[in-house]
């Protein structure tokens, strides 16, 4: 493929640069808990894509608090850096539920979740270092 993915193409504009990279982790973050449910038949009790109004306001405000999104240089950042806070904490967690158990399939299953929080943490990492260059 000759194109190269992080150079944004010349004709986006900033803002549309920063809308495709939102887009583009909303869509990892529906991707990874399509991969949950199948992968380990987890069944999230909320519907996530399918919240009701003010519960979306909750939720927004909780992931995204602190982030200026009128500060059009930086949010995109802010926003990488709490998707990467959010995936070290969800690995923790992991590693904590691991190191509480015995031997055994459940904590092989949760080291497993955690192993895969940390390839999104570098992942992320990745793409926020890449959007720095632009």
């Amino acid at each position: 493929m000759s194109e190269n993915k992080s150079t944004p193409c010349p004709n986006l504009s900033t803002e549309e640069i920063k809308q495709a990279v939102l887009e583009d982790l909303f869509h990892k973050e529906e991707g990874h808990l399509e991969l949950l449910e199948e992968k380990y038949h987890l069944h999230p009790v909320l519907d996530l894509k399918q919240l009701p109004g003010g519960d979306k306001d909750i939720y927004f405000r909780f992931i995204f608090h602190g982030v200026d999104f009128k500060d059009m240089e930086g949010h995109i950042l802010q926003v990488y850096d709490k998707a990467i806070a959010m995936e070290k904490r969800t690995r923790n967690r992991f590693l904590a539920h691991a190191d509480a158990l015995p031997p055994g399939s459940q904590k092989d299953l949760y080291k497993e979740l955690a192993a895969e929080e940390e390839d999104h943490v570098t992942i992320l990492e990745t793409e926020k270092a890449q959007h720095l260059k632009r």
